[in-house]
C-alpha cells in the first residue's frame, strides 16, 4: 500500500525522490511441481499440490512539498497459482492467475481539518491494466509458464485516498485502496471470478532517533486470487539505525483469516550519499521465501 498523502511530507535536504527499480518475488512449491514437470517425474506424486509465485516490479517518483505535493508511478504485479486436478479426462495442471500493470498519478498537501492541524491528504487516480488466467493443461505437455493466449484482457480507473498525522515522535495513517471495486471475469472461461478492492489499511508508528517500530493492520478482507487464501494482515516492523549509513530491519506479517500463514521478513538499508539501497528475503510456514530489492535516489 502507497498513502498519497506522503507527498505532503516536508523535503528533508532533498527536492525529488526516485525509486528505479523496486523489484521483488516469492515462491512457494512445497509439492516441487516446477521440478516435477521439468524433470519428467512421476506426476502422480504432485496430484492435488498447488504452486504460487508473486512478483512486482516498481517505478516511482515523488516531489514532496506541504503546498502540494505530487508522485507518478508505474508498477507490474503478478499473482500466479497453480494445481495438479485429476478427474475422468486424466491429470491436468489448472492455471488460475492475475497479472496486472498501474501507471498512477498522486497529489498531497497538508490541511487544517476540524481539532487537527497540519494533516496530510492524498489522492492517487489510476489506470489498471489487467490479464486473467483460468486454463488448464493436460500434464504431460504442462508448463508453469503462462500462456498469453489464454489471458483475459480487462482494464479500469480506480482512486486511492490516504491520509497521515505526525504527533511529535508518533505518526499515524490510513490508506483507502481501489475506492472503486475492481471485478472482473478469471480467464477466458465463464463462471470465475477476481476482485482487487476496495481495501483499506491503517497504520502507526513510533520513530526515535535511532530506531522504528510500525504496525500495519487491514481492515477489510482481501479477497485471494485463484487458489490464494484471502487476506486481512497485521503487519510489525522494525528498524534499526546502527549507523548513518547502515540501517536493520525485522519484519513479522500474520494473516488473520484464511489459512493464518505467518512472514518474516529480515532486510538491510544502506545509504551511499543521495543513493540509498534496500533488501530483504522473505520466508513463510508454507515453504515458501523470496527477496525484494529497492534502489532510491534523493536530489
Amino acid at each position: 500500500f502507497y498513502n498519497p498523502a506522503l507527498a505532503a511530507l516536508e523535503p528533508e535536504g532533498f527536492d525529488w525522490y526516485l525509486v528505479a527499480p523496486a523489484v521483488g518475488e516469492y515462491e512457494a512449491d512445497s509439492g516441487n511441481i516446477e521440478e516435477t514437470l521439468d524433470n519428467g517425474s512421476n506426476t502422480a506424486d504432485i496430484v492435488g499440490e498447488e504452486y504460487f509465485y508473486n512478483s512486482y516490479k516498481n517505478l516511482q517518483m515523488t516531489i514532496p512539498s506541504p503546498g502540494l505535493g505530487g508522485s507518478l508511478y508505474v508498477i507490474e504485479y503478478k499473482v500466479q497459482t497453480a494445481k495438479v486436478t485429476t478427474d475422468s479426462n486424466g491429470t491436468n495442471l489448472v492455471q488460475r492467475s492475475l497479472e496486472v500493470q498501474e501507471i498512477g498519478f498522486g497529489a498531497g498537501m497538508l490541511v487544517d481539518f476540524l481539532w487537527m492541524d497540519r494533516l496530510m491528504i492524498g489522492a492517487t487516480g489510476k489506470l489498471s491494466l489487467a490479464k486473467s488466467y483460468n486454463y488448464s493443461e493436460p500434464i504431460a505437455t504442462a508448463s508453469l509458464d503462462l500462456d498469453s493466449d489464454q489471458a483475459q484482457r480487462d482494464s479500469e480507473l480506480n482512486l486511492d485516498i490516504g491520509f497521515a498525522k505526525e504527533y511529535g515522535v508518533w505518526k499515524m495513517g490510513l490508506v483507502f485502496n481501489n475506492i472503486f471495486s475492481q471485478s472482473g471475469q478469471l480467464g477466458q472461461t465463464s463462471g470465475e471470478t477476481y476482485s482487487l478492492g476496495p481495501q483499506i489499511r491503517a497504520g502507526v508508528a513510533y520513530q526515535s532517533r535511532r530506531a522504528m517500530v510500525e504496525l500495519d493492520v487491514d481492515l477489510m478482507k482481501n479477497d485471494g486470487i485463484g487458489y490464494a487464501s484471502d487476506t486481512m494482515y497485521a503487519v510489525l516492523g522494525w528498524e534499526w539505525r546502527v549507523f548513518p549509513a547502515f540501517l536493520l530491519r525485522l519484519g513479522y506479517a500474520q494473516n488473520m483469516i484464511g489459512e493464518n500463514e505467518a512472514t518474516i521478513t529480515g532486510g538491510i538499508g544502506i545509504r551511499m550519499w543521495a543513493l540509498l539501497l534496500d533488501a530483504a528475503y522473505v520466508t513463510d510456514d508454507v515453504d515458501g521465501e523470496g527477496v525484494n530489492l529497492q534502489a532510491a535516489w534523493e536530489f
